[in-house]
């Protein structure tokens, strides 16, 4: 408060100094300039203003310096003045689960023969070759690789991936081969034919009969849902 302007019973005077108490928490007396006599209990008004600090710096003295620019409560009232048109926010984004190893490219275009000796029923890429002639008589020999495209456009509605709870057990309905683990995945169609993000994806163990049930909030439009069981684990990092 030192070399700041104070009103005190109805005099401005100049802050010189002050006294506190020995713990140094509250300021007993002030020091003055031009006072106007010594006195207690006489009517102040302490000189401010508001500002924002734009800058500040920590002197050798411990002492901090602020330098700001002065600013008006009207400033930040948001009910006087012109103010910036309010904009709708875009919608959530759709949930989608993580599938391990990162998303790849399976084919599944050529499955291998089941005495494969490295992949024994695995589907992968077909492979042809095709030639051009090039304009000094030599051929040009080219690669054409096929396969089965991974989808990558979803439902325009925005909704998220269909989460598969509980997995219980049916009596009826068909079986699974012994000794297969199948992982399961769906997703909701829309009236357009568009997949929804797919589900996370639930494990099938081998002996076991199991409908897994699903669950998503409301699709408009939904016509229907599909679902996606493979016993090989890198298939469903297309999904």
């Amino acid at each position: 408060m030192e070399n700041k302007e104070v009103v005190i019973n109805g005099v401005q005077v100049l802050i010189t100094g002050y006294t506190t108490d020995p713990t140094y928490h509250t300021v007993t007396g002030l020091l003055l300039a031009s006072a106007p006599g010594n006195g207690t209990n006489l009517p102040f008004q302490i000189v401010t203003m508001s500002f924002r600090i734009q800058r500040w710096s920590l002197k050798k003295d411990w002492s901090v310096q602020i330098e700001g620019q002065t600013v008006t409560d009207s400033m930040y009232d948001l009910d006087v003045g012109p103010k910036p048109m309010d904009v709708v926010p875009g919608p959530l984004p759709p949930l989608f689960y993580s599938i391990p190893l990162g998303p790849a490219w399976a084919p599944y275009q050529v499955e291998a023969a089941a005495n494969d000796a490295l992949f024994p029923g695995e589907w992968t890429f077909d492979t042809n070759q095709s030639y051009a002639q090039m304009a000094d008589g030599s051929m040009l020999a080219n690669l054409v690789v096929t396969g089965k495209l991974p989808v990558n456009e979803f439902s325009a509605t925005g909704a998220g991936a269909p989460g598969i709870g509980s997995i219980s057990q049916s009596a009826t309905g068909g079986s699974l081969p012994a000794n297969v683990m199948l992982r399961v995945a769906i997703c909701a169609v829309d009236s357009t034919g568009l997949p929804s993000a797919p589900s996370n994806i639930a494990i099938i163990g081998p002996a076991r009969r199991r409908a897994a049930r699903s669950r998503w909030k409301t699709l408009p439009g939904r016509r229907s849902r599909t679902s996606f069981p493979t016993c090989c684990s890198w298939l469903h990092r297309t999904i």
